[in-house]
């Protein structure tokens, strides 16, 4: 009597199909092994995947591959080969669609690329030791994995997702991670520095992304007396000088602790 075979021993491909015929879009987070085996599965099979659930509705499947990690720059390819970009450029994507938010929960490129290095100035030796250490395979992967997510940040906001999807969450997460280039493509696509009680200049200002700071200020982000603040709590006195310069005053607890700290500024 033959055993059933089990999940782990069935060809990606052919779970693959099982998962297409079930007509269950939900099916694949039911089980972890079916879900990781779908996720490896090649771009070509999560088309498949996505157009059979959607029955052929190429809009509706491009919008429940957003849902999905296996989401990739290769399956975006497939959707925009297949009616070239120009058809998706043209078609009004709903506005309720959301850029996935996992796309901007990543590291940024590494040191070595010098896109923001944040306010090292005070700490010479922290730069120091930051410039001698050399780019190895993990921060080669990280930063092929990193541009892979701005390639399809992109493509998604060339086809009418807005950049503010998911109230500014997408510009909020980069700001806080130090996603230079990825702060730098939403702005270009008129995401909004101000919305969320400035929180995106907030928190480049707290963590310390200068070259983050410099592209929300420019793009419009109000000088708060109270983002100031915060960047003299924090003891960053590059953004400090910055802000003010810009046009930023400070409130009278401010002033107070730049008195106390003895910075001339």
């Amino acid at each position: 009597m033959d055993h059933p075979k089990p999940l782990n021993d069935i060809p990606v491909e052919l779970l693959a199909h099982i998962l297409i015929l079930s007509h269950n879009s939900n099916l694949v987070t039911v089980n972890q092994h079916t879900y990781r085996c779908l996720a490896r599965a090649p771009p070509y099979v999560h088309y498949g995947f996505l157009l059979s659930m959607a029955e052929g509705d190429e809009l509706l499947a491009l919008n429940l591959g957003l849902r999905h990690r296996f989401l990739s720059l290769e399956l975006l390819d497939m959707f925009a080969n297949n009616n070239n970009n120009a058809y998706w450029a043209k078609t009004d994507l709903p506005k309720a669609w959301k850029l996935p938010a996992w796309l901007f929960n990543i590291s940024p490129l590494s040191p070595s690329n010098g896109s923001d290095q944040g306010d090292t100035s005070c700490h010479p030796k922290k730069r120091r030791k930051r410039e001698s250490t050399d780019t190895d395979a993990s921060d080669q992967h990280q930063n092929k994995r990193y541009i892979g997510h701005l390639k399809m940040v992109e493509r998604l906001l060339s086809w009418g997702i807005p950049p503010d999807s998911g109230g500014c969450l997408p510009l909020i997460k980069s700001a806080q991670l130090g996603l230079f280039e990825m702060v730098e493509l939403l702005l270009s696509y008129k995401a909004s520095p101000q919305t969320n009680g400035n929180m995106a200049l907030s928190l480049a200002v707290t963590r310390g992304h200068y070259g983050i700071v410099k592209l929300l200020v420019r793009a419009g982000a109000p000088l708060e007396s109270r983002v100031l603040r915060y960047a003299v709590q924090k003891n960053q006195w590059r953004i400090v000088k910055y802000l003010m310069k810009k046009g930023a005053v400070p409130d009278f607890e401010t002033v107070q602790m730049v008195s106390s700290s003895g910075i001339r500024l």
